[in-house]
């Protein structure tokens, strides 16, 4: 997984990565594609379902960090 750091327009730096184009991590986000990537981790320890993001035709499903410890740690192993 890459990770990088970008700014946003309120000139917070936010962490933001890809892992194999199926998830894009925002903050305390993890951004899915694909339903069942999103349910997989969501199942997990330390994760929380929230509200989709609709753009356009396209729907985002979004799994929220609660837990101890880096989000980039707790998506290591997907």
């Amino acid at each position: 997984m890459e990770f990088k750091a970008a700014a946003s327009r309120t000139g917070v730096l936010r962490l933001f990565g890809t892992i194999e184009n199926r998830v894009v991590v925002y903050g305390n986000d993890a951004i899915f594609r694909r339903e069942d990537d999103a349910t997989k981790v969501a199942q997990r320890a330390g994760w929380e379902r929230r509200p989709h993001l609709q753009s356009g035709n396209l729907a985002f499903r979004v799994v929220r960090w609660k837990g101890t410890g880096s989000i980039k740690d707790a998506l290591t192993d997907i």
